[in-house]
């Protein structure tokens, strides 16, 4: 796919380097990891919206991306290794312990963390209640 100039292909080098030449060590595909992280900072950035004054830049929202995707394949490939295949990934949001672990990250990234500091105090209890 060919870019519409150096800016946008620079900024895809972050994620590209990440999983290019076989690097991705789990058991699931390039394209589920990018729609997983894709979907994560969209429902996270539309929460922030949608709770916050305070607007997540487009800077930071690269930035996160290229971070997530590194703590997603090392959620999958460490602690939440029984969610590592093509099969299992999409029950990773069911479990309160990985969406527990996604909302720590992102509580300590630029932009997402003033916002995720805040709404996710509490956020560790209501999942308990479920």
């Amino acid at each position: 796919q060919p870019y519409c100039g150096k800016e946008c292909q620079v900024r895809d080098w972050k994620i590209h380097k990440l999983l290019c030449c076989g690097k991705n060590k789990t058991d699931i595909e390039d394209d589920t990891l990018l729609m997983i992280m894709e979907l994560m900072l969209k429902n996270y950035g539309a929460t922030a919206d949608a709770r916050s004054e305070i607007k997540i830049s487009s800077r930071q929202k690269d930035a996160a991306s290229a971070a997530l995707l590194k703590k997603l394949m090392k959620l999958f490939t460490g602690e939440f290794s029984h969610f590592n295949s093509q099969q299992a990934v999409g029950d990773a949001g069911t479990n309160p312990a990985f969406s527990q672990a996604l909302a720590d990250f992102f509580a300590q990234q630029p932009g997402y963390d003033k916002v995720w500091g805040v709404l996710r105090v509490g956020y560790r209890e209501s999942l308990e209640r479920e």
